[in-house]
């Protein structure tokens, strides 16, 4: 498991790659001295992670794959949603899994007033409605996936406007 700074730190480097939505990237973080070959790095990129051709994140233990698409994208201060794509570790749709979406500001120490809620549609499809977030600037969305077998989560960093 990759601690959760680090995770938050590719994340970031991703988004400032021009990469827009939700990155959730478990890898080797990029050097910012280098902005050519980290370029390089995302379009050479083999291992499955988050790329700009829309490809499956990773969760953080692995167990579990996911699509997530912010709406508005980016987004914004205020109500917001999360159309969420998972898949088992074979690839297969997740269906039956109890979602739970948490918004975080980590530079400001606090989190929302309100309760996002998260149905499901079918064939591993969910969405996350009542994603508040209180003002612009960095947010962490955490989702947390369970099933009968299973817990893992993915942490989706935001630049909130």
């Amino acid at each position: 498991m990759f601690p959760r700074w680090l995770a938050v730190c590719v994340m970031l480097a991703v988004l400032a790659a021009g990469l827009a939505g939700a990155s959730c990237v478990s890898g080797d973080d990029d050097d910012d001295d280098d902005d050519a070959a980290a370029d390089d790095d995302a379009t050479d990129d083999d291992s499955g992670d988050d790329d700009a051709s829309g490809g499956a994140v990773d969760s953080d233990n692995g167990l579990f794959s996911g699509n997530f698409t912010p709406d508005p994208d980016p987004p914004v201060a205020g109500d917001n949603e999360l159309a969420i794509e998972l898949f088992d570790a074979e690839g297969a749709p997740l269906a039956g899994a109890t979602v739970e979406a948490t918004p975080f500001m980590p530079s400001m120490g606090h989190g929302s007033d309100e309760d996002p809620v998260v149905e499901e549609l079918g064939d591993g499809a969910y969405l996350a409605t009542n994603i508040v977030y209180t003002m612009p600037g960095p947010w962490e969305l955490t989702i947390v996936v369970t099933t009968a077998d299973a817990e893992d989560m993915f942490v989706l960093a935001y630049d909130v406007e």
